[in-house]
């Protein structure tokens, strides 16, 4: 089963889905119906009975009766789950909020993916389990990008045309000001392992079928252009008084119009700094993963037949001076010394390997004790 961004649109190409989908219409991936899925609704009842959840993580709703936290909740927040339950099998949506921090996996999907596009603010995974031929939300749109993944059941979805395009995050919905265009309406029936990608601003609701629907609403927030302006205003004014001076007391078009175009000349500049900034924030945010499973267990106890494994997620590179030599592990930089150099680059060429098979200058009690240390600094991970 493919990962990452690619496990939403299975065999699509990338910069294809970006051109012809990405914030522009639906699309269905049915490429993971014949296979199971990494998540099932085994892993959200272990979810639902093992974690202190609070009405932070989990909320009821219903198109037909308004539930409050009160009526599921205890006094200190915490859920009541056997009132859930009560209220679930009487109509109500369960909703769990950011189901990637109670599961690895998911957890794992969602950074490939920030990785994958490169331009995400923000990226969370809610859970939805309606029963059956039940309905949890009236019509409405999302201010984010989103990817349901119907993990059990079906659900017949509804969707409409956008109103009001990209919507922003603030620019939320209102039944008030928005109604859905009858006309436009397309219906689409999602079944198990089929994942539907909605456009932010694109009016759509979903309801269960027979049995039992439960799916998952991947939401990726990117970064607008709005953004980037935004950051290089802020950059301007924080860089040169004239950004920070008052208006006059009678600005005509003309005063405007010449101010400005002193501001302009700083504006290459500038535009570049708030670029790099840009690009460094990303490359920080994506490209460490740093798992904690075995950290604890494994300490002290490699031998010379333990499988090490280069922890891909966290290496970001490596450098060499006269001196010694730098990792560069997440956030931290690992020093060693030239004598270490054949145990790393070995490692950097097969990925995977055993202690014995490493090359080593230092005796076997010394080896052990670097290749440990490069352990507990999540260069490598055990096997």
């Amino acid at each position: 089963m493919k990962t990452g961004f690619k496990f939403l649109i299975g065999s699509r190409n990338t910069n294809l889905f970006l051109d012809n989908h990405w914030e522009k219409k639906i699309f269905i991936n049915k490429e993971n119906t014949k296979t199971d899925l990494p998540f099932s609704t085994k892993d959200l009842e272990k979810i639902l009975s093992h974690s202190r959840l609070t009405n932070a993580d989990l909320r009821l709703t219903s198109v037909d009766q308004k539930i409050m936290p009160y009526q599921y909740c205890l006094e200190d927040g915490s859920i009541n789950i056997q009132k859930a339950y009560f209220f679930f099998n009487r109509g109500s949506t369960i909703v769990l909020r950011s189901v990637e921090n109670h599961n690895q996996w998911l957890r794992d999907l969602c950074f490939q993916i920030k990785k994958d596009l490169g331009n995400v603010k923000r990226l969370f995974v809610n859970l939805y389990l309606t029963p059956e031929n039940n309905q949890g939300f009236f019509h409405h749109y999302d201010t984010e990008d989103v990817f349901i993944v119907q993990i059990d059941g079906e659900k017949q979805w509804s969707l409409y045309d956008a109103p009001y395009p990209l919507p922003m995050e603030d620019q939320t919905f209102s039944t008030k000001s928005v109604k859905p265009r009858k006309n436009t309406l397309k219906k689409i029936l999602l079944k198990k392992g089929e994942v539907l990608y909605i456009p932010r601003g694109i009016i759509h609701e979903a309801k269960a079928q027979d049995k039992i629907s439960c799916h998952l609403t991947i939401s990726i927030i990117s970064f607008t252009w709005h953004d980037i302006i935004t950051a290089h205003q802020k950059q301007l004014s924080n860089s040169n008084i004239l950004f920070r001076k008052s208006i006059p007391s009678r600005l005509s078009p003309k005063g405007a119009y010449q101010y400005l175009v002193k501001i302009n000349k700083l504006n290459g500049k500038l535009l570049s700094q708030v670029v790099e900034a840009f690009n460094k924030d990303q490359a920080t945010q994506t490209r460490n993963n740093f798992k904690m499973e075995g950290f604890l267990q494994n300490r002290n106890r490699l031998s010379s037949n333990t499988i090490v494994c280069l922890n891909e997620s966290c290496f970001n590179g490596i450098h060499y001076s006269e001196d010694d030599i730098i990792v560069e592990v997440a956030e931290i930089q690992i020093p060693l010394p030239l004598e270490a150099r054949s145990i790393v680059e070995y490692i950097l060429k097969k990925h995977k390997c055993k202690i014995n098979e490493i090359p080593s200058k230092y005796s076997k009690k010394d080896t052990l004790f670097l290749i440990e240390r490069l352990r507990q600094d999540a260069f490598i991970t055990i096997v």
